[in-house]
């Protein structure tokens, strides 16, 4: 299955930072895309989250009213969602790990 690298720790061996360099690049074009758009969002999911540090930067950019959260299958990354837990940011809302979410298997 092309989920097992990141929960088996393949992706982490190739990537220890999970790209979390390039998160506030990222955060700065969502922001680019929101206010371009004009949109004034109340919740921001984002799925596939890795470290959770694009959304810590949104977290720094908008308003704190607005609630952000994230999903990861990838056990590794979501430890690394956790360190980046905050008054703001509790570790509710960052990105949380779930079986559930993985597609059913091929027969």
């Amino acid at each position: 299955m092309a989920d097992e690298k990141y929960i088996a720790g393949d992706y982490l061996v190739n990537n220890p930072t999970w790209g979390v360099e390039d998160s506030a690049w990222k955060a700065r074009k969502i922001m680019e895309m929101i206010q371009h758009n004009d949109l004034h969002p109340a919740t921001i999911c984002e799925v596939g989250c890795g470290a959770g540090e694009v959304l810590r930067q949104l977290q720094l950019r908008l308003p704190e009213q607005v609630h952000l959260c994230g999903w990861e299958i990838a056990p590794a990354a979501h430890q690394m969602c956790m360190e980046r837990a905050n008054p703001e940011l509790p570790p509710w809302g960052l990105p949380r790990w779930s079986g559930a979410l993985r597609p059913p298997a091929d027969d």
